[in-house]
Order: structure tokens, then sequence, then C-alpha cells
């Protein structure tokens, strides 16, 4: 089940490995000429060579691609500056890459600096770390690249820099098949990975420079699980297809899960165990795990929201390593649930309770929510979590949606005809189509990123509401409403300064 594959991570470039990463160091005796003590010198064009590991005997080199852009950055004046790869700038078959970009002074003996994949305007670094986001959901799509750290110790001239460059995570990589034929395709959506004690996989991430070996830490709110995004889906079939997911580097005191989700119309998921003990997972090493899709189990990877539905008396656990349980007769009757301010950071599982109407998961620590195969929710409030994925795609029945105050960039609720009062506030997104849903009364999207809105779908003026200002973007979001509506909208207008910088064609 573990079988060891010290294969190297496959391909930095978007092409060759859509999951990788990087972040990479240097300790450079510099100073700058021309700069002074307030700040950078002139600009002065420059250029470096970063090279990437050779391949394991079994392996695969990571290689280059052009596009891919590192960051520069000097502590003494704490600017962030990208450096990118052009196509005839690499050589040695993709393992060097040659960087160009623009410093603040020229570089000499004297000053530490560093250089880190990929480019990131908002790392906080400081003369030992670097800060940076490892996120908690990764796309197998191609083209998407999650991040993976890489970290190498300059070696050479400071006027001809060079960088060779090491890996500071791992790779699980699942092999799945179907153990028997089946009349309908089966999608697999999702592999959720977790340490079985808990372990931080994901959020702030700190890579701590202070040892001769980097060293990789997270903070103590972050995520307990990792998902691997399949989207709308990739078909299985009985041939083993393969699916990479990066992980932190490091000692997983009880091992770890693989929980692997499909549409089954079965409740529940795969889950594979890896691991009796203590195991440990190597830096730049590919670690094959074989799934076949037979049994379907309910899954639960989050320990303290497992234990909340068994205090409930709604599931008993099967399995605890692998957070596996079966749900009651009292499980299988409940309408609502009311987990509010529990700090659970996944709710993987809660499609397994087929007759929910209700669920408020409002202020947890939640990224993902798939809620899309409880069919019979009506209403679901989920505020306040830090959510960068929500499906509610198959919820046919969904009436009121509270997404308040997130990080979503994206939102699908043209599936959702009945939806009759929507709160998306406060998050991250840029469109928003509620041309389909004609039972919309109330919609608050303000504070997103918006600019154009069509709203002339919603309900009559007598009970629609619409709070759709303060775009984060600073200009006037443009407003399609039907004449009715805008007779409304004027009406409501003084009270809801909100709204004050919407224009109404």
């Amino acid at each position: 089940m573990n079988k060891r594959n010290s294969d190297m991570m496959n391909g930095i470039g978007k092409a060759a490995a859509a999951w990788c990463c990087a972040a990479v160091w240097l300790v450079a005796g510099c100073t700058e000429e021309g700069a002074t003590a307030d700040g950078p010198g002139e600009p002065v064009a420059e250029e470096f060579r970063a090279v990437l590991p050779e391949a394991e005997e079994s392996g695969e080199a990571l290689v280059w691609e052009p596009g891919d852009t590192l960051g520069f950055w000097r502590d003494q004046y704490n600017v962030n500056l990208p450096f990118a790869l052009t196509e005839d700038s690499i050589d040695d078959g993709g393992r060097r890459g040659l960087f160009y970009g623009t410093l603040y002074g020229a570089m000499s003996e004297g000053v530490s600096a560093w250089v880190y994949y990929p480019y990131d305007a908002g790392a906080a670094m400081s003369a030992q770390s670097v800060v940076t986001e490892f996120p908690g959901v990764q796309r197998c799509e191609p083209g998407r690249r999650p991040l993976v750290p890489l970290a190498g110790r300059y070696a050479g001239d400071p006027v001809w820099m060079e960088f060779v460059m090491r890996p500071l995570c791992a790779v699980v990589e699942a092999e799945v098949s179907l153990a028997a034929e089946t009349e309908t395709p089966v999608r697999l959506q999702s592999i959720v990975f977790h340490g079985n004690n808990g372990e931080r996989v994901s959020g702030a991430m700190t890579v701590s420079f202070a040892d001769e070996v980097p060293a990789v830490s997270f903070a103590s709110d972050g995520g307990r699980t990792l998902t691997l995004d399949c989207g709308a889906g990739a078909v299985l079939a009985r041939e083993p297809q393969r699916f990479r997911i990066v992980v932190p580097a490091g000692r997983y005191e009880q091992g770890y899960t693989l929980d692997f989700r499909t549409d089954r119309a079965e409740c529940g998921s795969v889950a594979v165990v890896v691991g009796d003990g203590e195991t440990v997972l190597e830096a730049g090493a590919t670690y094959a795990v074989e799934a076949s899709l037979e049994t379907f189990r309910y899954s639960m990877p989050d320990a303290a929201f497992r234990n909340w539905l068994v205090e409930l008396g709604y599931v008993t656990v099967t399995d605890d390593r692998a957070g596996t349980v079966e749900v009651t007769e009292a499980g299988r009757a409940v309408r609502a649930l009311d987990c509010r301010s529990r700090k659970f950071t996944s709710l993987d599982g809660i499609e397994c309770f087929a007759a929910l109407e209700e669920l408020d998961c409002s202020y947890n620590r939640l990224v993902r929510l798939d809620a899309g195969r409880n069919r019979a929710l009506a209403t679901l409030r989920c505020r306040a979590n830090g959510l960068v994925r929500l499906d509610v795609a198959g919820c046919a029945e969904l009436e009121t949606l509270d997404c308040n105050g997130n990080a979503l960039e994206s939102l699908d609720v043209t599936g959702n005809a009945r939806l009759a009062t929507l709160d998306c506030n406060g998050n991250r997104l840029t469109e928003l189509d509620v041309v389909r849903n004609d039972a919309l009364e109330t919609l608050y999207c303000y504070a997103n990123r918006l600019v154009s809105l069509d709203a002339s779908h919603m309900a009559s003026p007598g009970s629609y509401l619409l709070y759709c200002g303060q775009q984060q973007e600073g200009g006037t979001l443009e407003l399609v409403l039907r004449g009715d509506q805008r007779a409304r909208w004027e009406e409501t207008l003084a009270g809801a300064p909100a709204n004050a910088r919407v224009a109404v064609p």
C-alpha cells in the first residue's frame, strides 16, 4: 500500500508539471553600489541562473519552462522583485534557467539576498524566513500549480549568480482504479490527504533558513487536510490512473490517510490508511498509494467534526485512524445541523446525511465545502470560514445561501432555481451570474470585485432587495435592472449607503 518510489517531482513548468512550484534562497556576501541608507539605488538589469536537481536513477527530472517567474529579495530594503524565465534561456534539458529582471543598485559583496519561486507579491519575509500560503486545495487540471517549495544554497561567484535548488516537499501519487465494471461512468471528484495525528499541512507556511537545511512549519491555526480537486471529475476505469498531491515533507506520527471521493450516489468515500506508526515522507520523493474503488465507506477526516457527531448519536466510528464511520438511524433522519464556532477544518462526510435540509457551519475554519450531494438542502449558512471553494451545484432545493465573509473567487448558483436569498458579501468575486435565478428576492453582494451585474431577472419590485456597492476595485458597478426595479432601487437607495457608488443605466 505504501510502495516507496524515489521519483523526483516531475516538471516545474506549466505543461510539464502542473502541480509544482518552489522557493529558493541564497546567502551571498554583497553590497549595493549606488544605494542609500534610505532605500535602493538606481535600476540595474541583472540575471542569474537557477539549477534544478538531477533526477534520481529511477526518477524523472524537474524542468523549467518559459513563463516561470522567481522573486528576488534583499532584506535591507524589503524589496520583492520578479525575475522571469524566457524560452531561449533554458538549457541542460530544462534543468538550468537564466532569469532576467531589475535590481536597485549593482550587486557586489556584503548583502544577503534570497530568490524564491513562484513570485508572490504578498509574501512576508525576514532575514531568516519567508512566510507564504500553502493552499489547502490543489488542482489536478493541466496548467495549475499548487505551491511546492524547493530550496537551494547559493554557490559561486556573486558576479555570476547561480543557485542549486532542492525540494522541501514530497509527492503522494495515487494509482486509482475501479474494482469492477459499472454501467455508468464513475468520476473521481477529489482526493483528501490528512495526517492521522492531526498534523498541520496547509495555510500560513514558514520556510526557515536559520539552520544549514531549510525547514518548513505551519501556523497553529493551519489546516489539517489537503485536497486535490478534480473539478467536474476524472472518469475512472479498471486501468489505474495516477493523481499527484503535493504534501509537506516530514514525520507523520501515526501515518496518513487518503480519502477518494467520487460522484457515485452512495455516500462516503474509499479511505486508504498508509503507515502503522511514524511515517516519514522525504523531500523530493514520490510515494505510490494504490486504491481500488470498490467498497465505499463514510469518511470524516476531521476528528473534531467526527467526535461531535458521535456525541450527538448520529454516527459510530468504524476506524478512528482512517476516520471512517457508520451513520445511525438518528443520523439518517436528521434534518438540521448547527455546528457554528467549533473550529472544524473539514465537513467531509456531510453528504451522508441525505435528509439534511438545514446546515449552519458558520465561523469555523473550512477551506472547502462540498454540499452538492445534499440534495434536500434548503438552507445553507457558512459565513466567516475562509472558504476558497463552495459547491452547491446539486442542491436543487436550496432557497437560502449565506456565504458572507469568505475568500471565494467564484460562485456557481446557476443550477439553484429556487434560490430566494443570497448573501455573498465580503468575498473576492469578479463575476456573479444570477440571470437564471428568477426566484431570487434578496441579494447581498457588496464588498466583492464585481464590475457588472445583471439583476434584471430578480423577483418583482414588491419583494426584491439589492445591496451591491463598495466593490473593492474602487470603480463603479454597472448594474442592469428592469424599469420597475429601478423605481424600487431609488426608494431604498437613501437608506442603503452601501449602494451609493452603484450606477443604474
